[in-house]
């Protein structure tokens, strides 16, 4: 039984291991459950997709094409949003930011 239990606690922590070195998704669709920075500057959101929670940086190259205040509409609204993403020195930036239909 103590061996069955020990190999069990192995498996589980190999699994939760293993996932560093799969690619960084390209698109992910998600309920916002954070979003980082003061007022209407807005620098990040944490979006939960499935059971995964992904921090998403704002770049300041791309133009999203609205007020990005309106992310907070979206938390507290658990609204869903769809994201196209591009991985920048290990951190994940919107390259767009999508409303999505219920």
């Amino acid at each position: 039984m103590r061996a069955a239990l020990l190999l069990l606690a192995v498996v589980i922590t190999a699994a939760g291991c293993g996932g560093g070195n799969d690619p960084a998704p390209a698109e992910l669709t998600g309920l916002i459950v954070a979003v980082e920075g003061e007022g209407s500057n807005v620098n990040a959101f944490t979006l939960e997709a499935g059971l995964e929670e992904y921090e998403i940086r704002i770049a300041d190259d791309v133009d999203y094409g609205f007020d990005l205040v309106h992310l907070r509409e979206h938390e507290q609204q658990a609204l869903p949003i769809r994201c196209d993403l591009e991985e920048r020195a290990g951190d994940l930036y919107a390259l767009t930011i999508e409303d999505v239909e219920n």
